[in-house]
């Protein structure tokens, strides 16, 4: 349930303009609808130090090409492995605005990860991060010129993870029944 919806919400928005008509009525004159908008700044920035957008459910995505990928109020674990570049460089952004991106890439592939936050942070798999400016990681497999994952990641008021994991060297063989 929404904060808009919430009994709470309504109840004290009532309480709130019985209130102001009452002290109206009595001469007195206290700036309610700035005292209100005040708290409900105060109740915001609560609900951010004690996590209370975080009751929404992690989301994994498994990518397969280049896009945009976004976590916006929320977290999401991005799961980058299957993506190998070709002839060229495979471009992917991701950016966190008030939420969590989690993003898995493989080590065995060249990836370059161009890391920029404002208010947020991003940390890369080399236990390196930048919270505010700019930062590129790069792979041991990454060779400058060389076809690449590259990807764009942006936190505003959020975070980025880039961890990386080792991929087991793909069989493309069945073995045959009974032996």
């Amino acid at each position: 349930m929404g904060f808009l919806s919430s009994a709470f919400f309504w109840g004290g928005l009532v309480v709130l303009v019985g209130l102001s008509i009452i002290l109206n009525s009595l001469g007195v004159r206290i700036p309610l609808v700035r005292i209100a908008i005040g708290l409900f700044f105060i109740w915001l920035g609560v609900s951010f130090i004690v996590g209370g957008f975080r009751r929404t459910i992690e989301r994994r995505v498994a990518a397969t090409g280049p896009h945009e990928y976004n976590a916006v109020f929320g977290s999401t674990v991005f799961d980058l492995t299957g993506i190998r570049p070709g002839d060229k460089d495979e471009r992917v952004e991701v950016n966190a605005i008030f939420g969590q991106a989690r993003v898995i890439v493989d080590l065995n592939t060249p990836v370059r990860v161009e890391g920029s936050a404002a208010f947020g942070q991003i940390r890369f798999p080399d236990a390196g991060s930048v919270s505010f400016g700019d930062r590129v990681y790069d792979t041991p497999r990454y060779r400058g010129g060389e076809p690449a994952l590259v990807i764009k990641a942006a936190a505003v008021f959020g975070q980025v993870v880039v961890e990386g994991v080792r991929s087991l060297p793909r069989t493309d063989t069945v073995p045959e029944p009974g032996s």
